[in-house]
């Protein structure tokens, strides 16, 4: 039986035999290593109550394991148990429609009140010392011009890696990446900074090893095997080989993600055939640096030689954008008057003190916790917000708005009741209508492709949503919420939007798929959380007498719930 990690939970189907696959997993922000409690769980599968004296585990690496981190994995502690409370506003509102419920009781009375008040001491102890440690660290006059310049140079690494993303899709690669193309391997990191070398073979299907550039070493679904000058023989026990620099090194192949490509040579030359020999790559090598050093030596032209064409006038400007910045960097004060280690120096001297600034500010908040002071200082902002759009009067008695939202939990109940009560859902066909609502479950990449392809239907119902979420956004500043309006507008995702418009529509769900990148259990996913947000919907109308938006409620549910995607199990 093949299983995700779900089959740990304790389903009552023991196994003699439990096998790991990988010791990495995805927790929806970023690749790491399994914890122990993770990995007791589910290695607690193996060995069958009255049959087995002991069960069996095997654990199949491919890659190599620091002692600390097996030490931690094997033979950890169990997580520890974290309060996630959280007072939204549909709490809120249900406590306030209960006479005798009092919303500062509740919070003094939580679980995390209580932990904050454990761990105070503690905390006022670490704060005082990262002060301590941050009143160390000065950059004197320069602090505001190393700032702008640090924030010029991010900016530069993500604008870099948009082009690379553009230049070096898929589609390119497998085109120009041909075996002997010169190539220039330059990431954002020191660590990822090779140089000039050349292509042995491009892997379409990927690689099970390490690959230089990976995203938490997340299986990659295309790399490029690529002959660079590295340090000697770093390449051992399966580690990803470093680069060399300019001390010299020892040519080596490297599995590299197609992330960290930064240009393509125009020129393609001859490759011994058998590159396991170390003298055939060291002679591979000369004949790179001499190539390099050529005065013809020139690079591919991304839009003349490469023909980029997708999203053109995009890439125009991000090239524009990128020159721009290159040229505010070059004709900064800071790189008139000192050297690049100095700036450097400089540079890493303010991303400390910056993280420094992060874990106080991140602390401060923890010990106001612990002394009671922010949670009540945010329920006060959260009563204002709702007093200001009319959920609540003056008094906190809950209105007609307030009386809609308390019966949705599932999505933005403040964004979705001003879109009701603005009668925007009552014009909109029902497959429209649950589209639109989809930009409230779906949270996972935006691919603006899909978003490109919407019908203007769509796109005018998404404008509908956008511009009541400005309208909560903007409310909610207004009452000294720490809150980046245009960020949250941007939390609401059309990525599913033609994909849920297509299936209420009567396509297949073989058509869906198809017309898609998207996972078809994130489809189907999407599609359960829409049954459940137009359920609670369908109710908050009821509540207060709207029936013909409930009638319209119930026709989004007739359209969304049919054929494989609501079947009770897959093998019925």
């Amino acid at each position: 039986l093949f299983a995700t990690e779900t089959f740990s939970i304790g389903l009552n189907m023991p196994a003699k035999t439990v096998v790991f696959t990988a010791i990495r997993k995805y927790d929806g922000e970023t690749t790491r290593l399994l914890s122990g409690s993770e990995y007791i769980q589910m290695s607690g599968r193996a060995g069958r109550r009255g049959l087995d004296a002991r069960g069996l585990t095997i654990l199949m690496l491919e890659e190599q394991l620091e002692p600390e981190d097996a030490t931690r994995m094997l033979k950890g502690v169990a997580d520890p148990l974290r309060s996630s409370f959280h007072l939204g506003y549909n709490m809120l509102l249900n406590l306030l429609r209960a006479e005798e419920a009092d919303p500062e009781y509740v919070i003094s009375r939580s679980l995390a009140q209580f932990q904050a008040d454990a761990a105070l001491p503690d905390n006022e102890v670490k704060l005082k010392a990262l002060l301590d440690e941050r009143k160390k660290l000065s950059l004197g006059k320069i602090e505001d011009q190393v700032q702008m310049y640090a924030r010029l140079r991010r900016t530069l690494n993500t604008l870099a890696g948009e082009k690379r993303a553009a230049m070096f899709a898929p589609k390119y690669a497998k085109k120009f990446c041909a075996p002997g193309r010169l190539i220039r391997i330059w990431g954002t990191e020191a660590d990822l900074r090779y140089g000039w070398g050349v292509v042995i073979k491009l892997n379409r299907n990927g690689i099970s090893g390490a690959v230089a550039g990976s995203s938490d070493n997340k299986h990659e679904r295309m790399t490029v095997d690529v002959l660079l000058l590295c340090v000697p023989d770093s390449d051992k026990d399966g580690q990803i080989a470093r680069p060399a620099g300019e001390s010299g090194g020892q040519w080596l192949v490297v599995s590299c993600s197609l992330r960290i490509i930064d240009q393509l040579g125009a020129i393609v030359m001859h490759l011994p055939r058998d590159l396991r020999n170390a003298e055939a790559r060291q002679l591979a090598g000369e004949n790179i640096a001499k190539a390099v050093g050529s005065p013809k030596f020139s690079a591919i032209d991304p839009i003349a030689d490469m023909e980029v064409h997708h999203d053109k006038k995009d890439f125009l400007k991000l090239l524009a954008r990128i020159e721009l910045v290159e040229k505010t960097l070059a004709e900064s004060e800071i790189t008139k008057r000192y050297s690049a280690d100095e700036i450097d120096e400089a540079v890493a001297k303010y991303e400390l003190m910056s993280e420094l600034d992060k874990k106080i500010f991140a602390l401060r908040k923890e010990v106001r916790i612990g002394k009671g002071i922010i949670l009540k200082h945010e329920l006060r902002q959260m009563k204002r917000v709702l007093q200001r759009l009319g959920f609540t009067n003056e008094q906190n008695i809950v209105q007609l708005k307030g009386r809609v939202a308390a019966e949705v939990n599932t999505a933005d109940e403040l964004v979705l009741t001003e879109l009701m009560l603005q009668r925007s859902f009552n014009d909109m066909r029902p497959e429209v209508l649950v589209a639109v609502l989809s930009c409230f479950v779906f949270d996972e990449k935006l691919d603006e492709t899909q978003v490109a392809s919407m019908s203007g239907e769509l796109k005018r119902a998404f404008e509908m949503v956008e511009r009541a979420a400005r309208l909560v956004g903007e409310a909610s500043f207004e009452c000294k919420q720490i809150l980046d309006v245009d960020e949250y507008v941007k939390t609401f995702n059309p990525g599913a939007m033609n994909v849920i418009h297509k299936w209420c529509c009567g396509q297949s769900f073989e058509a869906v798929c198809a017309s898609t990148t998207m996972f078809e259990g994130s489809i189907i996913r999407v599609m359960r959380r829409l049954e459940e947000l137009l359920r609670q919907l369908g109710t908050a109308t009821k509540s207060i007498g709207n029936t013909e938006l409930h009638a319209h409620f119930e026709a989004g549910i007739a359209c969304l719930k049919r054929g494989v995607a609501f079947q009770s199990s897959l093998y019925l």
